[in-house]
């Protein structure tokens, strides 16, 4: 079982900071449907001193919610932060997307932050010449 924390928003880039770690579940994609089922499509924040705040509601869209977006996972050496899998199981078609995203934005780390590490690292799990 495992640990991953979802960074939805980052307050100091834009208005509005949201996290969420779910514990307890052996992928990134298990822990995203457990997200997705959790989240309501609204929340209201209430408590305000100031009785001239009538509301504040956030939304979530809980659509547009990915493995993409864990930052951190804790789910034992050798596993993917995407998807939870070990190398020697088959990855998801969402893993495989993210990973793909994140190598062209040159989003990820691996070894020496060298570029051809991480394309070489995709091709050794996917079996496939990235594109």
């Amino acid at each position: 079982m495992g640990t991953f924390h979802f960074d939805l928003g980052d307050s100091n880039d834009g208005p509005i900071g949201f996290s969420a770690e779910i514990r307890g579940v052996d992928t990134g994609a298990a822990a995203l449907d457990v997200l997705r089922a959790a989240l309501p499509e609204n929340a209201e924040i209430d408590g305000f001193d100031d009785e001239r705040i009538g509301y504040v509601t956030v939304y979530f869209n809980c659509n547009e919610i990915s493995v993409r977006d864990i930052d951190e996972s804790e789910t034992g050496e050798g596993c993917c932060e995407y998807c939870g899998r070990s190398e020697d199981e088959p990855h998801t078609d969402d893993c495989e997307s993210a990973l793909a995203q994140d190598l062209s934005l040159g989003e990820i780390t691996i070894k020496d932050d060298s570029y051809s590490d991480a394309v070489s690292a995709f091709e050794t799990v996917y079996g496939r010449p990235f594109s």
